[in-house]
């Protein structure tokens, strides 16, 4: 398999918006990766201020944004429906469809990169493993080294013509609980109750799984 022959795509649509061709998964390897919502909002929150003329166009505040995405006014949607469509997919189809944590992701590494693999119909031989290939990708793709790559540090990306992002917009700090040093206990408890009622009767909990993965 040559990797020029791999269409890649990153994307926040959610499932239903996708096109039926994508949806259908057929022939399609598809990597979801989602975070617990009160770290994707801070994310969110922080990212946004990096656009300074989007600031002045809708002049919000800390508790308006997270108003806003207590309601689902978000550019992708209501963000539990948006793991939620791919978390169901993912139980239909688990060969087409690997469903990530970003908690469990940061905590054992080298266990999903080896997962990634296997996924991917890849998996590392035994010669690969004797010469630590995994561990070199995991080094290799950790947050500090990304982080202080050049093209990073100084680098602009352009998502479309009208709207130029500095690359290292996408970095900040790479670890979950970053919550904890913005929500009050008002917004902590009212998002939880969201998560609540939004992930009944799904079997699908946010955060580290109680199941190891030894």
């Amino acid at each position: 398999m040559k990797a020029q022959n791999i269409p890649l795509i990153a994307t926040h649509i959610p499932f239903d918006a996708l096109p039926k061709s994508v949806q259908s998964l057929d022939g399609t390897k598809m990597i979801y990766l989602c975070r617990e919502p009160k770290d994707t909002f801070i994310s969110l929150w922080h990212f946004m201020q990096r656009f300074t003329w989007l600031q002045q166009e809708l002049l919000i505040s800390f508790e308006e944004g997270f108003e806003l995405f207590c309601e689902g006014k978000t550019m992708w949607g209501p963000y539990w429906d948006h793991v939620l469509g791919y978390w169901k997919q993912s139980l239909d189809k688990p060969e087409s469809l690997l469903f990530l944590k970003y908690e469990e992701l940061t905590k054992d590494t080298l266990f999903y990169v080896r997962k990634l693999a296997e996924f991917m119909g890849k998996p590392f031989s035994r010669d690969e493993e004797g010469e630590g290939l995994p561990e070199r990708i995991v080094k290799l793709c950790s947050f500090d080294n990304l982080s202080n790559l050049e093209v990073i540090k100084n680098g602009q990306d352009r998502p479309i013509s009208s709207l130029q992002i500095d690359n290292s917009a996408y970095f900040r700090k790479g670890k979950p609980g970053d919550w904890k040093n913005h929500l009050t206990d008002n917004m902590i408890e009212r998002m939880d109750h969201i998560t609540t009622e939004k992930l009944r009767g799904s079997n699908f909990k946010f955060g580290v799984s109680t199941i190891t993965n030894s």
